[in-house]
Protein backbone atom coordinates (compact mmCIF):
# COMPACT_ATOMS: atom_id res chain seq x y z
CA UNK A 1 0.00 0.00 0.00
CA UNK A 2 0.98 3.63 -0.69
CA UNK A 3 -0.29 6.70 0.37
CA UNK A 4 0.14 10.16 -1.13
CA UNK A 5 -0.18 12.17 2.24
CA UNK A 6 1.28 11.59 5.58
CA UNK A 7 -2.74 12.33 6.55
CA UNK A 8 -3.13 9.68 4.65
CA UNK A 9 -0.85 7.36 6.32
CA UNK A 10 -1.46 8.67 9.77
CA UNK A 11 -5.39 7.67 9.53
CA UNK A 12 -4.45 3.84 8.32
CA UNK A 13 -1.88 3.56 11.06
CA UNK A 14 -4.44 4.71 14.16
CA UNK A 15 -6.75 2.15 12.63
CA UNK A 16 -4.16 -0.64 12.67
CA UNK A 17 -2.90 0.36 16.25
CA UNK A 18 -6.39 0.21 16.73
CA UNK A 19 -7.40 -2.68 16.21
CA UNK A 20 -3.81 -4.51 16.25
CA UNK A 21 -3.16 -3.23 19.86
CA UNK A 22 -5.70 -0.69 21.52
CA UNK A 23 -8.62 -3.31 20.91
CA UNK A 24 -7.00 -6.39 22.06
CA UNK A 25 -6.33 -4.35 25.34
CA UNK A 26 -10.08 -3.26 25.53
CA UNK A 27 -8.97 0.40 24.99
CA UNK A 28 -11.53 2.08 22.35
CA UNK A 29 -9.47 5.11 20.94
CA UNK A 30 -11.49 8.30 20.71
CA UNK A 31 -12.12 10.67 17.50
CA UNK A 32 -8.15 12.13 16.58
CA UNK A 33 -6.70 14.07 13.84
CA UNK A 34 -2.79 13.55 13.36
CA UNK A 35 -0.89 16.20 11.63
CA UNK A 36 2.85 16.93 10.73
CA UNK A 37 3.96 19.58 12.69
CA UNK A 38 6.87 21.14 15.28
CA UNK A 39 5.80 21.02 18.88
CA UNK A 40 5.10 24.51 20.47
CA UNK A 41 8.14 23.85 22.47
CA UNK A 42 10.97 23.87 19.88
CA UNK A 43 12.98 21.11 21.63
CA UNK A 44 14.46 18.22 20.21
CA UNK A 45 13.63 16.00 22.15
CA UNK A 46 9.81 16.21 21.93
CA UNK A 47 8.92 14.03 19.09
CA UNK A 48 5.29 14.72 19.19
CA UNK A 49 2.34 16.50 21.30
CA UNK A 50 -1.19 16.06 22.34
CA UNK A 51 -4.25 18.05 22.35
CA UNK A 52 -7.25 17.60 24.86
CA UNK A 53 -10.44 17.36 22.67
CA UNK A 54 -11.68 19.61 25.88
CA UNK A 55 -9.87 22.69 23.49
CA UNK A 56 -11.39 21.56 19.81
CA UNK A 57 -14.30 23.18 18.60
CA UNK A 58 -15.62 19.38 17.31
CA UNK A 59 -14.34 18.09 20.44
CA UNK A 60 -11.37 15.61 18.83
CA UNK A 61 -8.05 15.09 19.93
CA UNK A 62 -5.53 16.71 17.96
CA UNK A 63 -2.08 14.56 17.64
CA UNK A 64 1.18 15.93 15.88
CA UNK A 65 4.40 14.47 14.44
CA UNK A 66 7.22 16.22 14.48
CA UNK A 67 8.61 16.88 10.55
CA UNK A 68 12.11 15.64 12.11
CA UNK A 69 11.97 12.88 12.08
CA UNK A 70 10.83 9.96 9.31
CA UNK A 71 11.53 6.37 10.09
CA UNK A 72 8.16 4.80 9.72
CA UNK A 73 9.28 2.68 12.38
CA UNK A 74 9.89 5.47 15.10
CA UNK A 75 6.28 7.46 13.67
CA UNK A 76 4.93 4.50 14.93
CA UNK A 77 6.17 5.04 18.33
CA UNK A 78 5.42 8.23 18.70
CA UNK A 79 2.15 8.15 17.81
CA UNK A 80 1.68 5.11 20.48
CA UNK A 81 2.78 7.28 22.99
CA UNK A 82 0.40 10.22 22.23
CA UNK A 83 -2.67 7.95 21.65
CA UNK A 84 -2.13 6.56 24.99
CA UNK A 85 -2.82 10.28 26.06
CA UNK A 86 -5.71 10.03 24.52
CA UNK A 87 -6.90 6.93 26.17
CA UNK A 88 -6.03 8.60 29.88
CA UNK A 89 -6.94 12.09 29.15
CA UNK A 90 -4.18 14.64 28.21
CA UNK A 91 -4.82 16.43 31.90
CA UNK A 92 -3.47 13.15 33.34
CA UNK A 93 -0.04 14.39 32.21
CA UNK A 94 2.62 11.14 32.61
CA UNK A 95 0.78 10.43 35.99
CA UNK A 96 -0.55 6.76 36.61
CA UNK A 97 -3.72 6.78 34.49
CA UNK A 98 -1.56 7.17 31.87
CA UNK A 99 1.48 5.05 33.24
CA UNK A 100 -1.00 2.18 33.29
CA UNK A 101 -2.11 2.07 29.34
CA UNK A 102 0.92 2.45 28.66
CA UNK A 103 2.35 -0.02 30.06
CA UNK A 104 -0.81 -2.26 29.00
CA UNK A 105 0.00 -1.51 25.41
CA UNK A 106 3.93 -2.78 25.12
CA UNK A 107 5.00 0.73 26.01
CA UNK A 108 8.69 0.87 28.67
CA UNK A 109 10.31 3.23 30.49
CA UNK A 110 10.62 6.30 30.78
CA UNK A 111 7.17 7.19 30.44
CA UNK A 112 8.01 10.67 29.69
CA UNK A 113 9.95 9.27 26.16
CA UNK A 114 8.48 7.06 23.31
CA UNK A 115 9.63 3.53 23.96
CA UNK A 116 8.47 0.16 22.56
CA UNK A 117 8.86 -3.50 24.13
CA UNK A 118 10.57 -5.98 21.85
CA UNK A 119 7.15 -7.64 21.11
CA UNK A 120 5.60 -4.30 20.33
CA UNK A 121 8.36 -2.95 17.82
CA UNK A 122 7.84 -6.32 16.06
CA UNK A 123 4.04 -5.89 15.87
CA UNK A 124 4.95 -1.93 15.11
CA UNK A 125 7.44 -2.91 12.05
CA UNK A 126 4.66 -5.53 10.95
CA UNK A 127 2.20 -2.42 11.12
CA UNK A 128 4.92 -0.55 8.88
CA UNK A 129 5.54 -2.94 6.38
CA UNK A 130 1.67 -2.94 5.56
CA UNK A 131 1.12 0.64 5.46
CA UNK A 132 3.91 1.29 3.31
CA UNK A 133 6.59 4.43 3.15
CA UNK A 134 5.82 7.07 5.20
CA UNK A 135 5.22 10.29 3.05
CA UNK A 136 7.60 12.63 4.61
CA UNK A 137 11.45 13.65 4.48
CA UNK A 138 13.32 14.49 7.60
CA UNK A 139 13.08 18.28 7.81
CA UNK A 140 15.48 19.93 10.19
CA UNK A 141 15.90 23.31 10.77
CA UNK A 142 19.09 25.59 11.78
CA UNK A 143 19.78 25.20 15.74
CA UNK A 144 20.49 28.98 17.72
CA UNK A 145 24.60 29.31 18.41
CA UNK A 146 23.22 31.24 21.66
CA UNK A 147 25.01 33.95 20.49
CA UNK A 148 23.43 37.50 20.97
CA UNK A 149 22.21 39.57 18.39
CA UNK A 150 25.03 42.28 17.66
CA UNK A 151 22.89 45.18 16.42
CA UNK A 152 19.93 46.41 17.75
CA UNK A 153 17.50 48.75 16.39
CA UNK A 154 16.62 51.75 18.32
CA UNK A 155 13.16 52.95 17.87
CA UNK A 156 12.81 56.67 17.65
CA UNK A 157 9.76 59.11 17.00
CA UNK A 158 9.70 62.82 16.74
CA UNK A 159 8.05 64.35 19.50
CA UNK A 160 5.73 66.68 17.77
CA UNK A 161 5.33 64.37 15.03
CA UNK A 162 4.32 60.40 13.85
CA UNK A 163 7.99 60.39 11.71
CA UNK A 164 9.29 57.21 13.06
CA UNK A 165 12.99 55.84 12.31
CA UNK A 166 15.11 53.35 13.42
CA UNK A 167 18.99 53.36 14.12
CA UNK A 168 21.58 51.87 16.42
CA UNK A 169 22.33 52.73 19.81
CA UNK A 170 26.25 52.92 18.55
CA UNK A 171 25.21 55.53 15.86
CA UNK A 172 23.40 57.49 18.66
CA UNK A 173 26.48 57.25 20.99
CA UNK A 174 28.44 58.58 18.13
CA UNK A 175 26.93 60.71 16.21
CA UNK A 176 24.29 62.25 18.26
CA UNK A 177 20.77 63.09 18.10
CA UNK A 178 18.60 62.19 14.93
CA UNK A 179 16.95 65.73 14.26
CA UNK A 180 13.40 65.79 12.82
CA UNK A 181 13.65 67.67 9.11
CA UNK A 182 9.80 69.00 9.56
CA UNK A 183 10.10 70.02 13.02
CA UNK A 184 14.08 70.47 13.94
CA UNK A 185 13.32 68.57 17.32
CA UNK A 186 15.73 65.42 18.16
CA UNK A 187 13.82 62.47 17.84
CA UNK A 188 13.59 60.53 21.34
CA UNK A 189 13.14 56.47 21.54
CA UNK A 190 9.95 55.29 21.39
CA UNK A 191 8.83 53.66 24.90
CA UNK A 192 5.97 52.87 24.48
CA UNK A 193 5.35 49.24 26.25
CA UNK A 194 5.24 46.36 24.24
CA UNK A 195 1.69 44.14 23.83
CA UNK A 196 2.30 41.91 26.10
CA UNK A 197 0.73 38.34 24.51
CA UNK A 198 -2.54 36.75 25.59
CA UNK A 199 -2.06 33.93 28.13
CA UNK A 200 -2.22 30.63 26.68
CA UNK A 201 -6.09 28.82 27.34
CA UNK A 202 -4.09 25.35 28.20
CA UNK A 203 -0.74 23.49 28.53
CA UNK A 204 -0.65 20.92 26.21
CA UNK A 205 1.32 17.82 27.18
CA UNK A 206 4.56 17.63 25.19
CA UNK A 207 6.11 14.27 24.34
Amino acid sequence: MTYDTREEWYRAAVTELSREIFSTHGYTLPKVRIGCGWPTHMKNTIGAQCFSSQYSYDTTYEIFISPGYDDPCHVMVLLMHELCHTISGVEAGHTKPFIEVMRAVGMVKPWTGSNASEELTLTLTTIAEKLGPYAHAELTIPTQTGKKQSTRMVKLQCPECDYIIRTTRKHLEEKGAVICPLHEVAFKQDETPKEQPLPRPFTPEDG
